[in-house]
């Protein structure tokens, strides 16, 4: 993360501190200003692959738990349906029309939403992003770059070089690589052909190469993962998986098994049930720890408050629930 930007947030949460008179102890107030903060900050819009026979077993449940957190979303699909909202490609539902639907979804964003948002989510409909994570990692990227980001895969099909995003993770697509692609690239057929088979996201990421837009790094300081392919079990289980063993071999870097190969700020996931998805929405934004806090606070508020301080305010505010 660039300097000057990680400063900028780290003075805008600093800002947001209140000051309880009661207590005379400055702390954070742990709501959503920080989110809502980064919500009008940067701007995301989530278009999310899916086909008809999957509005009521993993639509319904990304509508009820993350993508709402997006700036605004559509889905693109085999036929239009105003309730998801989702537009219809004129396309065979299936595997083997995959790029034509990214294809189609991608310039009907372009030409109704592009001046509206800085940045162009391409995800599945098994998946979870956790926006805020996403929108913190992309505070510190310029949307007027050539970058796209994501889980970088290896191309065994094409035997491109730089590689491709794994389409389920999520392929985050700046402003000005939206503008390229479909002005560019997708009018000229050597560059970016309709294509076949079932890799949409193989033929994304070998159009997105050939017109010069390179792949970012999503890894965090520690080389940690963000935009996970999978599902948490099969990145953090001590068995092995077929899942976890097929992205091993294609991961462009790489990767180990294990809680401590993913970032704390994880940004995605895949292949979710809807019901998981309920699961994961509930421990990540309704359950809590008690005592425990963001690492991010925790490193701001350590030189604030004294340990003395924070068993005080921690034995007042037990004797008042209690």
């Amino acid at each position: 993360m660039e300097t000057t930007n990680f400063i900028y947030i780290y003075l805008f949460i600093v800002c947001c501190q209140t000051i309880k008179s009661t207590d005379n102890v400055k702390h954070f107030d742990d709501t959503n200003i920080v989110s809502e903060f980064l919500f009008n900050k940067v701007k995301i819009f989530c278009l999310i692959l899916t086909g008809p026979q999957y509005t009521t077993s993993r639509v319904k449940f990304q509508k009820e738990t993350w993508l709402n957190r997006c700036n605004d979303y559509l889905y693109v699909s085999s036929l239009s349906n105003s309730s998801l909202p989702s537009i219809g490609a004129d396309v065979v539902e299936g595997r083997d029309t995959l790029w034509e639907k990214i294809r189609f979804g991608l310039e009907y964003v372009y030409l109704h939403y592009f001046n509206k948002y800085d940045w162009f989510l391409l995800v599945d409909d098994d998946s979870f992003v956790f926006m805020e994570n996403m929108r913190f990692f992309l505070l510190s990227q310029n949307s007027n770059a050539t970058l796209h980001y994501g889980f970088r895969m290896k191309d065994l099909k094409f035997k491109n070089k730089e590689g491709y995003i794994q389409g389920g993770g999520g392929d985050v697509l700046s402003k000005v690589d939206l503008q390229i692609l479909v002005n560019y690239g997708f009018q000229n057929d050597s560059l970016c052909g309709i294509g076949n088979g079932d890799s949409g996201d193989v033929e994304l990421g070998k159009c997105l190469s050939n017109i010069g837009i390179k792949i970012g790094e999503t890894r965090d300081f520690q080389s940690r993962l963000t935009f996970l392919p999978g599902t948490p079990d099969a990145f953090t289980g001590v068995d092995k998986n077929q899942i976890f063993n097929s992205f091993q071999k294609l991961s462009y870097y790489k990767i180990n098994r294990g809680i401590e190969s993913l970032s704390e700020y994880l940004i995605s996931l895949h292949y979710l049930s809807g019901h998981n998805m309920y699961i994961i929405e509930y421990l990540m934004y309704h359950a809590n720890v008690f005592g425990r806090q963001s690492s991010f606070y925790r490193n701001i508020t350590r030189s604030r408050i004294s340990d003395n301080m924070l068993k005080s305010l921690v034995y007042r505010k037990l004797k008042k629930n209690f």
